[in-house]
């Protein structure tokens, strides 16, 4: 989104808020990108953001924009929701995305909400947050598709067809009896062969994986390398307990590429600063000039 179509929408949204235009607002909001609501989200008062973010109609959405705005912004919206309705809001979301969330609030905070969660969520994303945030770890999804090896490329077809809890399929991983990683196969791969071939004829062998513990940023640069918009994690007996996908590489990009200008600025590496005052920002810097 351009800076003009940004400083057109939050005027209008002003003025419809201005002028009581709730119906208004209700359906230009369900009509922006949550993406595109996040990025507007910086340039309104905490009093505005709280109203809009409140007249987002399904929990899906909501889920979404939570996942796209700023960390100060998330801990300001979920302070302002009750304990029940924020859960409501994480079971449209993905396992890694509700850990990442939870590692921004207070100890007690976090407890309270997994209790509240269901028993296999809370459990999921636990084991998430175990992991350091910064690893591929701590921002995998555990809920990663995989198929046997024995199951033949029509099979395969009808199991991702079927897939629609589970994340955007971009490759299909083969996997074993133990769950050990022994191949993968691209969805080009999967149209152009027989149906009646196995996984297991037509798979790569030499698969790219990582550990839990690699570093988010070796992974993106795997990623990068590589061309690839999935990246397989495994534990030290090679079984898969994950996937990093596109998103979060791109997250961690972005993340990456805003440290390092902050830091030829003499900003530091604190990415709130980029939403903190001039006057903030001056004080920062103020030894260097």
């Amino acid at each position: 989104m351009r800076n003009n179509e940004v400083i057109l929408l939050v005027d209008t949204y002003r003025k419809l808020h201005r002028r009581g235009a709730k119906v208004n607002l209700v359906n230009i909001i369900d009509k922006t990108h949550p993406a595109d609501l996040a990025l507007l989200f910086r340039s309104f008062t905490q009093h505005e953001r709280l109203y809009f973010f409140s007249l987002i109609k399904s929990n899906e959405q909501k889920a979404e924009v939570l996942s796209e705005v700023d960390d100060n912004i998330i801990v300001e919206i979920l302070q302002s929701l009750k304990k029940d309705d924020i859960i409501h809001i994480f079971r449209e979301m993905d396992y890694d995305d509700e850990s990442g969330i939870l590692r921004l609030l207070p100890q007690e905070e976090q407890q309270e909400l997994l209790k509240l969660m269901k028993e296999e969520e809370s459990r999921k994303v636990e084991a998430l947050m175990e992991y350091d945030k910064d690893t591929a770890g701590g921002i995998m999804n555990p809920e990663v598709f995989h198929l046997h090896e024995s199951l033949t490329v029509g099979k395969a077809t009808e199991e991702i067809q079927k897939s629609v809890d589970t994340e955007m399929v971009f490759y299909i991983y083969v996997t074993d009896e133990r769950s050990h990683l022994i191949g993968v196969v691209s969805l080009r791969q999967l149209i152009l062969n027989d149906p009646h071939k196995k996984l297991s004829d037509i798979m790569v062998e030499e698969v790219v994986s990582i550990r839990p513990d690699t570093d988010q940023e070796e992974v993106a640069r795997l990623a990068s390398r590589y061309n690839f918009v999935a990246v397989p994690v495994v534990d030290d007996e090679n079984k898969l307990i994950g996937v990093v996908t596109v998103d979060d590489i791109i997250d961690v990009l972005r993340e990456e590429a805003t440290e390092d200008l902050l830091q030829m600025a003499g900003l530091g590496r604190d990415t709130d600063i980029i939403l903190k005052s001039t006057w903030g920002s001056i004080k920062k810097r103020f030894p260097w000039l």
